[in-house]
C-alpha cells in the first residue's frame, strides 16, 4: 500500500453513514407501544370542593403542619389552574404549559398568586404532589423526574397500589429495601404516578417509554436502571414474547435486516443496491449476523467509496478502463495529513506559547522519593 501525504480532505463516505443506534428500542416500540394518558377520568373531573374534600381524607393521617402546607398548596395550585381553558383538571394543566416546564414550573403559579396579593411558594411544591397522589393530574414522566422530593417515592407507595407493591416486596427480596432497588422504587413511583394504573397493569410499552425518556433526561444511566423491569417480569403478567431485559435497550441495534445493511450507506444507484441485498441475502443463511455485518462494513463502502465518490453519478459495474485504473490506484493509497501541519499553518501569534519557568524548589543533587528533607550537600 502507498501512503500519500496531503492537506486536503479525502473523499470518504463515513459522513454519509446511518448509525443503526437504537434501532432495538425502535423495533420494540412498534411491537409494543405505550400506553396514552386520557384528558378525563373521575378524579380530574370533580370540582373544586369536591377534590378539596378528598384531599383532606387523604391526609387525614398526617400531622397538622403536615396537612396544612398540602392542603393549603393544592387549593393554590387549583386556584390558579382555574385561569385556564378545560373540562378538567388534567386539561387546564397542560393547557398552563406547566407539564412543559420541567424545572421552572413553579414560577408560573407564583408569579400569578404575587399578583393578586398572596404569597405560597413554600406551600407548592407540597400542593403539587399531593395532586398527583390524588390523581388530580397526571404530569408526563419527565416532568416527575425533575420533581426532586424526599418523600415522592413513599407518598405513591401509601397512596397506589399497596398489594403490589407487596407483590413487588417479595420478587425483589433483600434487593427491594437495598440502595440497589432504589431506583427500581422511584421508576414504578413515576409509571404509577404518570399513569396511574395498578403494578400488574404497567405495559411493556410503559417501560420502554420510561428508559426512552430517561435516556433523553439523564446525562448518564447510573446503575440499576433495568431492574424494576426484572421485577415487573418476575410478577408474570408480562406478555411471553416481551423482551428479557431493558438493560442499553436504547442504545443497542439488534439483528437489522439486510436492506437495512445496505441501505445505510445510501447508495445512489438502485440496480447495485439491489445486488448487495441480493449477495448479502443468499449469503445469511451461512452466516451469522456478526459475521454478515462485517462483510456489509466491508463490501458495501468498497464500491462507495471508490466508485461513486470516484465517479459521481455512475449507474454500471462494467467499469472503463480508466475507472478501473483510478479505483485501484485508490485502494493501494491511503490518504494521510502531515504530522504537524495545523501547527506550521497556524499563524506565530495563535501558537500556543507555554508558562514561565518559575523557581524549582526541590533539591538539586537529590531525586524525589529519597526521604530527603534537609538542604542540598554543597
Amino acid at each position: 500500500m502507498t501512503t500519500t501525504t496531503t492537506t486536503a480532505t479525502p473523499a470518504t463516505s463515513q459522513g454519509k453513514v446511518m448509525a443503526f443506534h437504537g434501532a432495538a428500542h425502535k423495533a420494540l416500540q412498534e411491537t409494543f407501544p405505550p400506553r396514552l394518558v386520557p384528558d378525563a377520568w373521575t378524579a380530574t373531573a370533580e370540582s373544586r370542593d369536591q377534590v378539596m374534600d378528598r384531599l383532606r381524607d387523604l391526609s387525614a393521617d398526617s400531622s397538622k403542619h403536615t396537612c396544612y402546607h398540602r392542603i393549603r398548596g393544592a387549593e393554590q395550585i387549583l386556584r390558579w389552574l382555574e385561569t385556564f381553558p378545560g373540562a378538567t383538571w388534567q386539561q387546564r394543566w397542560r393547557n398552563s404549559t406547566a407539564d412543559d416546564q420541567l424545572r421552572g414550573w413553579i414560577g408560573l403559579p407564583r408569579a400569578w398568586h404575587a399578583d393578586h396579593g398572596v404569597g405560597v411558594a413554600s406551600y407548592l411544591p407540597s400542593g403539587a404532589l399531593h395532586l398527583i397522589c390524588g390523581d388530580v393530574i397526571r404530569p408526563r414522566p419527565d416532568w416527575l423526574m425533575h420533581l426532586h422530593s424526599t418523600n415522592f417515592r413513599s407518598r405513591i407507595e401509601a397512596t397506589r397500589d399497596q398489594d403490589g407493591y407487596a407483590e413487588l416486596a417479595a420478587v425483589a427480596g433483600p434487593a427491594w429495601s437495598a440502595r440497589v432497588g432504589r431506583p427500581a422504587c422511584h421508576q414504578i413511583a413515576v409509571l404509577l404516578a404518570a399513569k396511574d394504573c395498578r403494578i400488574r397493569d404497567i405495559t411493556v410499552g410503559d417501560c420502554l417509554g420510561l428508559r426512552a425518556t430517561e435516556a433523553r433526561v439523564y446525562s448518564c444511566g447510573g446503575t440499576g436502571r433495568s431492574l424494576f423491569y426484572s421485577l415487573l417480569k418476575g410478577l408474570g403478567h408480562l406478555p411471553p414474547d416481551a423482551p428479557h431485559t431493558l438493560r442499553d435497550v436504547t442504545r443497542h441495534s439488534g439483528q437489522v435486516s439486510v436492506a437495512d445493511l445496505v441501505g445505510r450507506y445510501h447508495l445512489q444507484n438502485t440496480a447495485v443496491r439491489d445486488l448487495l441485498v441480493d449477495y448479502l441475502a443468499e449469503r445469511r443463511p451461512a452466516l451469522d449476523f456478526s459475521s454478515l455485518e462485517n462483510l456489509s462494513r466491508i463490501l458495501v463502502p468498497a464500491l462507495l467509496e471508490n466508485l461513486e465518490d470516484l465517479r459521481p453519478g455512475i449507474d454500471s459495474l462494467r467499469l472503463s478502463a480508466e475507472t478501473a485504473a483510478a479505483r485501484k490506484e485508490r485502494v493501494r493509497t491511503r490518504p494521510q495529513a502531515p504530522a504537524g501541519w495545523h501547527l506550521r499553518h497556524q499563524p506565530a501569534a495563535e501558537l500556543p506559547r507555554l508558562p514561565d519557568r518559575g523557581p524549582c524548589l526541590l533539591p538539586r543533587h537529590h531525586p524525589v522519593g529519597r526521604g530527603r528533607t534537609g538542604p542540598p550537600c554543597p
